[in-house]
């Protein structure tokens, strides 16, 4: 349940969706790694260590995420959070929403970046176009 923290790229999602709570716009993010168009690691649920530069790029995106204790993961994961409410927008759900994006050519408010220390190294706008530049 830990990000490798040496590691030099994470892959991850960011889009923007409705809090489950206060129903108010909120952007979330989420480690898309071990898809078929990532290469590397597989993916994980409930993340509990993520190295500070990464967190900083993701904050800076818009998601607002901190570190969070659940019913369903009392140890606690680093968790998005609606920046209004309060709410967590549980991880499981999201990886669920996500499954909406894996059809549609452009999606909006939608996209996925490769991300290393020193910034955004690619950004693609669809799932598509992940894949096909990483299996053209």
């Amino acid at each position: 349940m830990n990000h490798n923290l040496n590691k030099l790229t994470f892959y991850y999602a960011l889009w923007q969706r409705k809090c489950w709570k206060c129903k108010k716009d909120v952007i979330v993010a989420l480690n898309v790694e071990g898809w078929s168009f990532v290469p590397g690691e597989e993916g994980e649920l409930w993340t509990q260590k993520l190295p500070d530069w990464l967190l900083k790029h993701l904050r800076s995106l818009g998601a607002n995420i901190h570190y969070r204790k659940t019913l369903i993961v009392k140890e606690g994961y680093y968790a998005n959070v609606c920046p209004y409410c309060n709410a967590v927008q549980g991880e499981w759900f999201l990886r669920e929403e996500i499954l909406n994006y894996l059809y549609e050519k452009n999606p909006p408010n939608f996209k996925i970046l490769e991300i290393r220390k020193e910034g955004i190294i690619r950004q693609f706008n669809s799932v598509k176009e992940a894949n096909d530049y990483y299996f053209p």
